[in-house]
């Protein structure tokens, strides 16, 4: 791609491109994400309680995109009790924003997190419905999740609301599989993250590219970075 230059200036003047910005949620942000979530009103979105949402903000497990500071996607982790499982749950991207990546992004930035703040003996779950969401199916798959089972009964704890279990064939407790991320795949999702350009270029929408800024504090913190390093290289 080519770039304009300035008569004034050796620097390029690269095309103002719609920019999106990646970056941890606040306990103050949560009204609103949950408001979003709320909003979409979906039934494969597990709303989990405002205080497991404020914990994951305050502990730097919330995630949150936005355009122009309107917010257009969101994810967390949140701790699984009694075992050392982080389920990554909670992610929403809006419509006029699906089919850029998002959504892979969030995944990288969460198993980043994970590692970065809660060291490497975590262990990154998910659950998905492979019914009612393929493409996050295809997304957690093709990041290097594989089946857990069996799995844990605490991973259940979300599903006790879950209106969909009425639904549910005898002996069948939960509508979503469950998949795990090994070692070796968290190295390699951790290895991508350090490797994102402070702003990345999306894949268009309607012919219009996006930019992502990762703005997020294990992409920019030293102290951070270096511990993803260590765990990258087997060090840690």
């Amino acid at each position: 791609m080519s770039y304009r230059y300035s008569a004034t200036s050796c620097d390029p003047i690269r095309p103002q491109f719609p920019r999106l910005t990646l970056t941890e949620a606040k306990p103050a942000d949560v009204p609103e994400i949950r408001a979003f979530i709320l909003a979409a009103d979906s039934q494969n979105l597990v709303i989990h309680p405002e205080e497991v949402q404020r914990n994951a903000a305050f502990n730097g497990l919330l995630f949150k995109v936005e355009n122009a500071g309107d917010l257009v996607a969101t994810g967390q982790l949140i701790p699984v009790k009694n075992t050392d499982y982080f389920e990554m749950g909670g992610c929403f991207v809006s419509e006029p924003h699906r089919g850029l990546g998002i959504q892979k992004s969030l995944i990288v930035a969460r198993a980043a997190a994970l590692i970065a703040i809660n060291g490497r003996k975590a262990v990154l779950v998910t659950a998905v419905d492979p019914e009612k969401s393929p493409e996050s199916l295809h997304n957690v798959t093709e990041a290097g999740f594989r089946i857990l089972d069996p799995y844990p009964k605490e991973l259940l704890q979300p599903c006790s609301g879950c209106l969909k279990r009425k639904t549910l064939p005898p002996g069948r407790l939960c509508c979503c599989r469950f998949f795990f991320l090994p070692p070796e795949r968290h190295r390699c999702l951790v290895a991508n993250f350090l490797r994102m350009d402070e702003e990345a270029l999306l894949p268009s929408r309607n012919g219009v590219p996006f930019v992502l800024r990762n703005s997020s504090r294990n992409a920019i913190d030293p102290g951070r970075r270096r511990a993803l390093e260590a765990f990258v290289g087997g060090r840690a």
